[in-house]
């Protein structure tokens, strides 16, 4: 069994992480979740997660690499003709919305967000441990019902952190202009693309890196939006392969991010070990 964790011997931590949201997903063809055993679940689920939401469902995304490496997404909106009405993705929610958990018919989905300023990041392991379970109850569930199997196909870990704006050279590494002419940039975005590597040194994922600017709602505050998605194949069979990636994709993602990040931000962040 192939081990994500022991490529990245650095550990690295932060007492005080900007982050606002992670995002554990996998997706799976055959799990058989329509309308009505979305119901069944959330009343097996109710008392954990007693808030019910209805979106519209996520399209697949997959990771492709070989001849022709590409990210194959959905092309934007548009006109699809529909035989029958779409299965929609149901969110079950604990009762702060700290947690919860989305399902859809071929998607689970697992989300930790701060729903309060003071709320804390539990870390990642709690997140992963409820995740883990998650997977292993809608599991039980289908196979209970006869209705699918997790067979998973892509894992997917996103951390999304809301950082005070200062200025652009302040937080990024790499947004210094080299030759010192140019002033710090007033505004900007970013959208970059990093192969993960696999144990047998093929790419077995990508992490996709996104910032752009916001404002923070309740104070109308300049915030730099930083999301960094680490989306590919699960490092082995079923839950075990899946929890593998999780555990690779995070170490990439945290290195990611110390990379593209200042030493400066670092020490306010509370950076700690590594």
């Amino acid at each position: 069994m192939a081990s994500g964790v022991s490529a990245f011997p650095r550990r690295i931590d932060f007492s005080a992480p900007p982050i606002n949201e992670v995002v554990l997903g996998v997706q799976s063809d055959t799990l058989g979740m329509t309308v009505p055993f979305l119901g069944l679940f959330w009343a097996e689920v109710r008392h954990d997660y007693p808030r019910m939401e209805v979106h519209p469902p996520l399209e697949p995304v997959i990771e492709r690499f070989g001849d022709r490496p590409e990210t194959v997404a959905p092309m934007g909106l548009g006109f699809r003709l529909l035989e029958k009405p779409e299965t929609p993705r149901c969110w079950f929610l604990d009762q702060p919305g700290n947690r919860l958990i989305q399902v859809q018919q071929d998607r689970l989905v697992h989300n930790w967000r701060q729903v309060k300023d003071d709320d804390p990041y539990p870390r990642y392991k709690s997140v992963r441990a409820t995740f883990e379970r998650e997977y292993q109850r809608l599991s039980a569930f289908i196979a209970r019902e006869r209705i699918g199997e997790m067979i998973p196909q892509q894992c997917e870990a996103t951390y999304i952190n809301h950082i005070a704006a200062t200025s652009f050279d302040t937080v990024f590494t790499a947004l210094t202009p080299p030759r010192g002419f140019l002033p710090s940039p007033e505004q900007g975005a970013f959208n970059l693309t990093y192969r993960i590597p696999g144990e047998k040194g093929g790419p077995i994922g990508r992490l996709h890196v996104t910032m752009q600017p916001a404002r923070r709602r309740r104070d109308d505050a300049a915030l730099l939006v930083l999301n960094l998605t680490a989306r590919g194949v699960p490092d082995g069979e079923g839950l075990e392969g899946t929890l593998e990636f999780f555990d690779r994709a995070h170490e990439f993602i945290v290195q990611g991010f110390c990379d593209l990040t200042t030493p400066e931000m670092h020490k306010e962040w509370g950076r700690q070990n590594g």
